[in-house]
């Protein structure tokens, strides 16, 4: 009996060690980062400015529990609020794998006058807590000077090449985008700039650098009296 088991062990690992090995490579398991490439029609890459260090990157982040193209498609969405599809791997950096992902709605911009294109990206769980902005941009010298990977901006006129372009969809004015209160606060906020701008230029000049200086109890002094100039 006790050969019989042996026997039957050894059959087995014969089978299976070979599709184990096959499904899981030493290279897969040293995966730690996962991101994706989005692209347009234009060549621009769809990338987040960073608020902790204003730095530019494509979305990605840490593969844990996810596989490395799940946690890509996690992360993009977290962070521009943009739900992808990963079509293909495009290449492995030390421990990290970048995938070619396509849009499976067409991204909401608004087209700038320098060829960059901001994107609607309030909706995004991470958008004002990590992410800063999100926009479509062409690879250049500005996004390559603040890349927070600069190797992986120069590798992308050549990802291009490869990868799957998104639909976009303009809009010169995508507010209506937002949510209700988005909206006033962004209308009070417009109006309390015009108002600060409206002072006397000693006073607004003041306020505007203890606003920037973090001054709360000064800010909110003054509050009321700007409240009533901005309605």
């Amino acid at each position: 009996m006790r050969n019989f088991l042996l026997c039957l062990w050894l059959l087995l690992t014969a089978i299976f060690s070979p599709l184990i090995s096959a499904a899981e490579t030493p290279s897969d398991a040293n995966i730690k980062g996962a991101a994706c490439l989005v692209s347009d029609n234009e060549g621009r890459v769809l990338i987040t400015r960073d608020i902790l260090n204003n730095s530019l990157s494509i979305p990605g982040g840490y593969v844990d529990s996810n596989t490395p193209s799940d946690a890509a498609v996690r992360e993009t969405l977290e962070e521009t609020g943009i739900e992808v599809l990963p079509v293909r791997e495009l290449v492995r950096m030390d421990n990290a794998v970048l995938y070619d992902c396509r849009a499976t709605h067409p991204i909401p911009v608004h087209e700038n006058a320098d060829g960059t294109a901001m994107v609607a990206a309030w909706q995004a769980e991470h958008f004002g807590r990590e992410v800063r902005s999100v926009m479509m941009r062409k690879p250049d010298a500005f996004m390559l000077e603040h890349a927070r990977f600069p190797e992986q901006v120069k590798l992308f006129p050549s990802l291009l090449k490869e990868s799957s372009a998104s639909e976009i969809q303009n809009y010169a004015d995508f507010s209506a985008l937002s949510t209700p209160f988005n909206q006033w606060n962004a209308q009070w906020n417009r109006k309390f700039q015009e108002a600060i701008h409206s002072l006397p230029s000693a006073v607004g000049t003041f306020l505007g650098a203890a606003s920037e200086l973090g001054n709360g109890a000064l800010f909110l002094f003054w509050c009321p009296l700007l409240w009533q100039l901005a309605v």
